[in-house]
Order: C-alpha cells, then structure tokens, then sequence
C-alpha cells in the first residue's frame, strides 16, 4: 500500500469596482457600492450661551479633511431642542468674514442657514448681543456623495497556485476623505477548508456612503492520499525503467515517482521511465497538493 497526502492551496483575487471603473489586483475581490448618504456635521452642535455683562464672544477653531466640498452654516436659534430664549442679535465670522449678523435674527427666527467657503484650517467667532441666558446651536454640515476607500489583505498569502494551507486572516483597511469613517470591519479568520470561500466586508463613513470588499480564497489543510496499483506489490521487475501507475484522492495534486513527474488526470496517475531506486526494485510515489500539503510516500 502506498500512502501519500494532498494538498490545496487559497487564491484570493482583488477586484475593485466603483463608479462602473474596475481594477483587478492579486489577492482581494472589492466592490464599491453605489449606496451615498449625502450630508455629515462637520463641526457641533455646539450650544453658545449669552452671558451676563456686556456682549461675549467664543471663538473655536477646526479643521476638515476636504475643504473642496459644499458646506452650510446652520444656526438654532433656541438651540437644537428650544433649550435656551431666542438671540435677538449676533456676529458671526468664519475666518474673519461675516457669515451672519444683526439682520439675520430676531425672536421669530428659528433656523438660520448659510452656504459658506471654508479652508483646511478654520476659526468661528460668535458674539451674542441679546440677553443674558438667550442662546444657539451652530453646526457645520458638509456634503459627501463620495466613497469611502477600503481593501482587504490575507495573511499568510496564498502560494503561486491560489491556494492556503493553514487558516487566513483577512484585515481590512479603510479611509475616508471627506467626512471620515463611521464603521471598518474588524480582521476576520477562516479556518473552513474549501474552494472559492468568500468573506465580505463594508466600510461606512459619517455620511452614510458605503463600500464592500469580496474576497475570494482557497483552502486546503489535509494531505493528499495515493495509491501505487502497478506493479503490484512483491512483483518481479526484468529492467529498468518502468511505468508505475496509481491512484490518489486529489487530482490537483503533484505526483513524483521516484523523482519522475507523473501524468495526473482525474483521480489517477501515470509515471513513465521511472527508474528504480540505486538499482533495486524500490518504488517511491510521492504526492503534493496545490496548497503546498505533501502526503506519506507510498512504496512497491
């Protein structure tokens, strides 16, 4: 009897596909939904109080990761839940420029919007002119129908044929230029044997934009098994070299008979001019899998 293991290796295949735009890399299969949330808050909301005396200022400064977008400056007038009395008069300045000011308010205001320009790296100025204890709510809400990035790695990485043959982790790594990322999966391991497993992940950024990643592997962690059928076992050889042939239970496997490359086809193999081993009538099969798993040798 002749014994020998099988082996299988993981493929994993990167696609990437966003705007009807596909990129095909090694290892990972990616594809960018078209799923767009619209609006983020860039800044707030950030509750300003008038204080006792004379008219205070509070002044803040910020930064955003996409100056090129469209952003609104929205003002509560009351706050976000009517929380504080109505300002009757203010001054705001986004750096250094008056986005809003007396005219725009009075008791019967509510929400006041402003479309505004904005750099990197900003400073908001708000003086309140009303009476002590009046009050608002700012926020900055940007625009992003963009999609995040994300793409997906394997560890270990699958060998020249596609395969693993140990479990995989799959880290995924995503990044957003907009408004920032909301959500990125966690790293995930497969440790299920099989071809063309597939393990996804979605990435979300504060607007609600979302992308998924699809990857593709392949995974074999048992040696393959083989079987010498002729000669038959204790048979007389006249000469050298011989034909040997056999079979094994991985017909993706790499047969070696005495060091000669059998042809492999459908669960069988066939090793012509095989010579036998330092001129005596010793016959050594020897199988190795496509993920790298390489099975007891079998002998006649």
């Amino acid at each position: 009897m002749i014994q020998m293991s099988k082996t299988h290796k993981i493929v994993a295949d990167v696609v990437i596909r966003a705007n009807r735009l596909a990129i095909s890399t090694a290892l990972v299969l990616v594809f960018a939904s078209a799923s767009y949330g619209g609006t983020f808050v860039a800044l707030g909301p950030t509750n300003i109080v008038r204080a006792s005396g004379g008219p205070n200022t509070v002044t803040s400064q910020f930064t955003l990761r996409n100056s090129k977008t469209s952003y609104t400056l929205r003002i509560n007038n009351g706050g976000l839940q009517g929380e504080f009395p109505r300002v009757s008069s203010a001054v705001i300045l986004l750096n250094v420029v008056q986005v809003a000011g007396p005219s725009d308010f009075n008791r019967n205001v509510n929400v006041i919007e402003k479309t505004i320009t904005v750099g990197n790296t900003n400073a908001l100025s708000v003086e309140l002119r009303s009476a002590p204890g009046s009050g608002l709510a700012i926020q900055i809400i940007g625009v992003d129908n963009d999609l995040p990035m994300i793409t997906a790695s394997v560890t270990p990485s699958p060998n020249g044929s596609g395969w693993n043959n140990s479990n995989v982790t799959i880290t995924f790594t995503c990044s957003d230029a907009t408004s920032g990322i909301a959500n990125c999966p966690s790293p995930i391991t497969v440790t299920t044997e099989g071809a063309g497993r597939t393990v996804s992940g979605t990435a979300v950024d504060r607007a609600g934009n979302s992308a998924s990643t699809l990857v593709t592997l392949n995974i074999d962690k048992t040696a393959p098994k083989i079987l010498i059928s002729s000669p038959l076992d204790l048979s007389t050889v006249s000469s050298s070299p011989i034909t040997v042939s056999g079979t094994l239970d991985d017909s993706g496997a790499t047969v070696l008979v005495n060091g000669v490359a059998a042809n492999v086809d459908a669960g069988t193999f066939t090793a012509a001019g095989v010579p036998l081993q330092n001129g005596t009538n010793i016959v050594t099969a020897t199988a190795i899998g496509r993920a790298g798993n390489v099975g007891q040798p079998a002998y006649r």
